[in-house]
């Protein structure tokens, strides 16, 4: 399995070695928990069989907003806890499979490549194996008395929790399905039944909780020039731009405008070259102008 982490936030979880010709189960259930006992029932809702998936890697992206989508599967979107904002755990994901027959070996140039870890699952000789994917707050402990677990951690923002466990001491899948299965279940534990917040308002609280403010965050050029500004809230409609350098023979280029971030190169009308290093942008003022005009194709004077 590989993870991935995108720059907006979005971290995805890719099984590029499940072989596309294994027969495969995608599976939605829910544990139903008696408080006399503190014991859980499985129910299991709505199985579909899934045919060969003609190579095409199956994946799980967890995006800003709390949406978990699941590609290459037959589950309906997941809404759980935004990343900026997680404050208990949010289980999304369980692949069970009994047989190693189910996934191809890693190349050598892949093994050489990664920045992998190894979890030993040895111990659990040939029972069915239910690997459980989460994503948790960066403070909470990790118990590892029932499981083996991995952790990645996205501090100040989130922790991502894999956690291998023998089937036969906990969910007990083996009693549902014969050993050459290997089975997708997406629980059954949906927090939202939409987006409880927009991509772009995501996004900017996801910037601002990583820098640690909650003032407009600005970065630095990249490689190309680009700049980026992330507003202090999503506008109602794309701004109207103004910025003021101290460097009177600065203008800016947008190359991307939305409702919750800017894009732009710094020009030097002087030397007519882009500006790319940070420590020569000095910027003085900035002026977003979201009001709405007769005239939507002019822009207010001084503004673009």
């Amino acid at each position: 399995m590989k993870v991935k982490h995108n720059s907006d936030g979005t971290v995805e979880c890719i099984f590029p070695h499940l072989k596309p010709g294994s027969k495969k189960i995608t599976q939605r259930f829910a544990i139903n928990k008696c408080v006399d006992t503190d014991t859980g029932d499985i129910q299991l809702i709505e199985e579909k069989p899934i045919g060969d998936l003609k190579g095409n890697i199956m994946y799980i992206s967890y995006h800003t907003t709390g949406q978990v989508n699941y590609h290459r599967m037959s589950f309906e979107s997941n809404f759980l806890e935004p990343l900026y904002d997680v404050k208990q755990v949010n289980p999304f994901f369980i692949l069970s499979f009994e047989e190693m027959g189910n996934f191809k070996e890693a190349m050598a140039d892949e093994i050489q490549s990664s920045h992998g870890i190894e979890c030993d699952i040895s111990s659990f000789g040939k029972a069915r194996v239910d690997v459980i994917f989460s994503i948790i707050p960066c403070s909470d402990e990790i118990s590892r008395q029932f499981a083996n677990v991995l952790s990645v951690n996205y501090d100040p923002m989130y922790r991502l929790m894999i956690q291998f466990v023998n089937d036969t001491d906990t969910f007990g899948f083996y009693k549902q399905y014969d050993p050459g299965d290997c089975v997708r279940l997406r629980i059954h534990n949906d927090h939202f039944t939409e987006l409880p917040t927009s991509k772009g308002q995501a996004l900017i609280n996801y910037v601002k909780k990583l820098c640690q403010t909650d003032k407009f965050v600005l970065t630095a050029p990249n490689g190309e020039g680009v700049l980026n500004l992330y507003f202090i809230v999503e506008m109602r409609r794309r701004p109207f731009v103004k910025i003021d350098f101290t460097n009177k023979d600065y203008c800016i280029e947008i190359t991307s405008k939305k409702a919750h971030q800017l894009q732009f190169k710094v020009f030097d009308n002087k030397r007519k070259c882009y500006i790319k290093k940070a420590e020569e942008i000095q910027i003085s003022e900035i002026t977003l102008d979201a009001e709405i005009y007769d005239d939507e194709i002019n822009p207010p004077a001084g503004f673009m």
